[in-house]
């Protein structure tokens, strides 16, 4: 009998779900068996002295509402954002000794926040790692910037279970190493703080100048991206599409600083 192959965990469970002699034990057990699993931890040259561990850090909460008995993410995420945090701040101390305390803490905002690990854990491939429920499966939730931002942190949380700092420090770079080869880009970059720091320098030239925070009014499209407005004053400074709210803030952010166009608002002088 020829082998099925499936494109992500999700399907793989999913499927084998609808045979009944199939335990939750039974259907995570395949999971942690499968090819999928094994080509990740190959490719991020670590292999979980308790593959149970890893099992977890890929499950969402909406696999666990439909089949109890499953453990989610959640405490795992939550252990790994600060050894996330504390793994960036080490490297920025490294790479950028130059940066006093504040610099320092928005550059690790930059590169710890949704849309930024979201493109770390595409580089990845996540998306076909994660074990969702049926309803997140069919509504496209490998492809969410939350959960695949969040799958980044839950790895990491894991893998510092599994092995300590030391595994968690040697992962993460393998992150970054990927993420360069696929992108040409380096995951630490003072680019990444140019697009992060949009938003906040819009909103220091807008209270510099009018004394007042920029404001964000979102529309939610059909393919599942979001339209924002910013306004100062009230007046309308443009509009900009992005596939999360994060983006598109940063979008149009981004082109009124470049155009500079604050400065068609009554009463704005040059600052």
């Amino acid at each position: 009998m020829q082998q099925t192959t499936f494109q992500s965990l999700s399907e793989e469970i999913l499927t084998l779900s609808c045979l009944k002699e199939n335990s939750i034990e039974g259907l995570l057990g395949s999971a942690a068996s499968s090819p999928l699993l094994t080509d990740f931890t190959q490719k991020i040259n670590y292999h979980f002295k308790d593959p149970d561990l890893l099992i977890e850090a890929l499950t969402h909460t909406s696999f666990t509402h439909e089949f109890s008995g499953a453990k989610s993410y959640q405490n795992l995420e939550f252990l790994g954002d600060a050894v996330l945090d504390l793994l960036v701040s080490q490297l920025l101390l490294i790479k950028y000794p130059e940066f006093n305390e504040g610099q320092l803490s928005r550059f690790r905002g930059s590169l710890v926040n949704e849309k930024s690990l979201s493109d770390l854990a595409c580089s990845l491939e996540l998306g076909a790692l994660l074990i969702l429920g049926r309803g997140e499966f069919k509504g496209g939730g490998h492809k969410k910037d939350s959960l695949l931002a969040d799958s980044v942190e839950s790895i990491l949380g894991a893998v510092f279970q599994d092995g300590g700092l030391a595994a968690a420090e040697m992962v993460f770079k393998r992150f970054m190493q990927l993420f360069h080869q696929v992108t040409g880009k380096e995951f630490i970059s003072e680019e990444q703080l140019t697009d992060f720091d949009s938003k906040s320098r819009l909103q220091e030239k807008s209270m510099a100048l009018f004394k007042v925070r920029p404001a964000y009014n979102f529309t939610s499209l059909e393919d599942g991206s979001f339209e924002v407005e910013v306004t100062i004053l009230e007046h309308s400074l443009g509009r900009a599409n992005g596939t999360s709210k994060k983006k598109a803030e940063s979008n149009i952010a981004n082109t009124v600083l470049n155009k500079k166009l604050y400065m068609n608002i009554p009463g704005a002088k040059i600052c």
